[in-house]
């Protein structure tokens, strides 16, 4: 690796300027120290968190469901939508805040999104993950994705053969926590891992770490295809189920925690469209004040996730004679 190599020549030119004033110093005991030095890296870059269990690459998950989902709808609040739009007023883009354009550094961040931590930002983008200060300045990359930018006439795009999504901080454990995509396009095929990358390895690295600096991770039973709900949580992972508004709570390994299905409504048909296939309408997730806030695909109440097996509705929106 590149980094191992700069690693070797800045301590052999640190060596040779020193030797002067370190006369006793043999070769012998030069190679010595670079060896403990280049094992002490070896040894960082393959940490594992104490957080996470170690897996096989053959692990199967428990067969059944831990808990039973709660679903809790008792103080919920109803927001009249038709109403509401009946009493407009025009609105300043001054009054929800002031624009401010923060030049970063990193070289043409494109699919972005930021991450609060205690140095300052992570953005996660199709290029990888950057570390920004408070002021969103670039500190430097800390990973790097397999991408390549192409171009076709006036058409600029990412050609993706394994990217890291869906990036989450664990403040907890202080490790990156990633669902890691490896595409074959000749195959038109797949997979993907869950990766956990320790925190002081990504920043104590000379430089970006990549797929094979990966060495703390566990297979996902099946893929994240189009628009398949997918988030980190603090107990593990919530993961939905292709064109309904159902989904899963799992730890880390992927074991089952719970099974929620607010809707109990039949799943809705995908359509094909000029050679792609459309979801329908997705869902929206955020999180708010430490917690997950979830609004599913065709269901007008907004959910927060209590723990891995309670939901709590929080809004519900009431669009009226409106459709």
């Amino acid at each position: 690796m590149l980094h191992k190599k700069l690693i070797y020549i800045v301590l052999i030119v640190s060596f040779i300027a020193c030797s002067s004033k370190n006369p006793g110093m043999n070769k012998d005991e030069i190679v010595r120290t670079l060896d403990e030095q280049a094992m002490q890296h070896e040894t960082a870059v393959k940490a594992a968190s104490a957080a996470m269990p170690e897996v096989t690459e053959d692990y199967t998950p428990p067969a059944g469901i831990k808990y039973r989902a709660k679903i809790e709808t008792a103080g919920v609040k109803t927001l009249d939508v038709q109403a509401a739009l009946k009493n407009v007023r025009s609105m300043k883009v001054s009054e929800l805040g002031t624009l401010r354009i923060h030049r970063t550094g990193a070289l043409v961040p494109m699919g972005g999104s930021l991450i609060s931590v205690d140095e300052g930002y992570l953005l996660n983008s199709y290029q990888g993950i950057y570390l920004l200060d408070k002021d969103f300045k670039l500190i430097k990359q800390l990973f790097k994705n397999d991408v390549e930018f192409q171009r076709n006439g006036k058409r600029f795009f990412f050609q993706l053969n394994a990217l890291l999504q869906s990036v989450y901080y664990n403040a907890t454990h202080k490790q990156v926590q990633g669902a890691y995509t490896a595409y074959k396009h000749e195959r038109n095929s797949s997979r993907t891992f869950l990766a956990f990358l320790p925190w002081d390895v990504l920043t104590a690295a000379t430089e970006p770490l990549i797929e094979k600096d990966i060495t703390n991770s566990v297979p996902l039973q099946g893929n994240l295809g189009h628009r398949v709900l997918f988030k980190f949580t603090t107990e593990g992972f919530m993961r939905g189920i292709p064109y309904s508004s159902r989904f899963y709570t799992n730890e880390l390994k992927g074991d089952t925690l719970c099974y929620f299905d607010p809707t109990h409504l039949p799943d809705y048909a995908p359509s094909g469209r000029s050679g792609s296939v459309r979801s329908g309408e997705p869902w929206n997730i955020y999180d708010y004040q430490g917690k997950t806030r979830i609004r599913l695909a065709y269901d007008n109440t907004l959910y927060q996730l209590e723990n891995a097996s309670t939901l709590k509705a929080i809004y519900r929106l009431d669009f009226g004679s409106l459709q």
